[in-house]
């Protein structure tokens, strides 16, 4: 496999950002690893093997650009398209020049996302990366990752956390339209839920047992 588990990288100077995306993705289960600068992204990812990264396009150190021609010449798994590699990696930045973009995209990004940033267009890009890396691993083509809207705990309009490598999102076209701050006050309110329906059910069995 190319991937390690359920780690993810978030890469970003804005501290109260890499925050909000690091509980985001939390709260589906992911493991954030979270890096201030260029370097310590580096670092983690080589050490690591992340899912997939969200780096900051300009970081204190190494920038993202930068990051990711020292992910390819350390020989980082990538696939090639049309001869340009492309890394499970998205680039995110509030004031990206078309020139500095194109060549992100030489230097191996997958897709690039201007803040502020969506949380639909953000899971959009991150399931297209997916399946994108999942059909070259498989050798088929790409189905979609979950049905949406399953609910999780009982509540709607949310997909059910799946296990494994697989990424717990729905279909980013059925996402709800929300900041993230309210999607993250959302998904705390529905974990609840479904751990209170886990502790009841267990409580459950334990009578029936008496």
């Amino acid at each position: 496999m190319l991937w390690n588990g359920q780690k993810i990288l978030i890469a970003d100077d804005n501290e109260l950002l890499r925050q909000t995306l690091g509980e985001f993705f939390s709260l589906y289960g992911f493991q954030v690893l979270e890096a201030p600068d260029g370097d310590t992204a580096l670092d983690l990812a080589l050490h690591n093997h992340p899912f997939f990264s969200i780096l900051d396009f300009h970081m204190p150190g190494m920038d993202g650009r930068q990051v990711l021609s020292a992910l390819l010449n350390h020989g980082f798994p990538c696939l090639q398209d049309e001869g340009r590699p492309v890394l499970p990696c998205i680039l995110i930045s509030a004031a990206a020049t078309p020139e500095e973009i194109k060549s992100a995209f030489d230097k191996g990004a997958f897709r690039f996302l201007n803040k502020p940033l969506s949380p639909k267009d953000l899971l959009t890009a991150v399931q297209a990366l997916e399946q994108r890396f999942q059909a070259e691993q498989s050798a088929e083509e790409p189905q979609a990752l979950l049905p949406p809207f399953q609910g999780w705990g009982g509540c709607s309009g949310l997909p059910v956390p799946a296990l494994g490598p697989q990424l717990p999102i729905p279909s980013p076209s059925s996402f709800p339209e929300a900041n993230f701050e309210e999607l993250i006050a959302l998904l705390r309110k529905c974990r609840k839920a479904g751990e209170r329906k886990e502790e009841e059910g267990k409580e459950g069995k334990q009578r029936d047992k008496r």
